[in-house]
């Protein structure tokens, strides 16, 4: 199962979060696809979440402090909930 979930506001990005596995283990990946290469893992959904919100602001200072572009986030207003996408 991997979950799409929409920005929280027009600054945000959208977060996919999917299992795989670490090993023997059962963890979880986010990542951000606006921001090719930043993502975060977690034993659980919202952990991984939460991590990927410190990845993501050091991923943007590396961006800023090298002077490349930032990608915008995709504001979305017309969504209003998360998307489920089953494989």
């Amino acid at each position: 199962m991997t979950i799409l979930l929409p920005p929280a506001t027009s600054e945000d990005y959208d977060t996919i979060v999917a299992p795989d596995l670490a090993g023997d283990r059962e963890v979880f990946i986010a990542s951000h696809p606006d921001l090719p290469g930043c993502m975060a893992q977690g034993n659980t959904p919202y952990e991984a979440v939460a991590n990927l919100a410190e990845a993501r602001e050091l991923y943007l200072v590396g961006l800023r402090r090298r002077g490349l572009p930032v990608p915008q986030g995709k504001a979305a207003p017309m969504r209003t909930s998360a998307t489920a996408i089953w494989s």
